[in-house]
């Protein structure tokens, strides 16, 4: 059974990958 944390994460990387700045967010969560 799949989180839905991770569901909610996984459609928010998806969405920012759509909008090509997938990098910056993953940089900033990183962070």
């Amino acid at each position: 059974m799949v989180s839905t944390i991770t569901v909610f994460i996984n459609t928010i990387i998806m969405y920012l990958t759509s909008k090509g700045i997938a990098g910056n967010a993953i940089q900033l969560l990183k962070l």
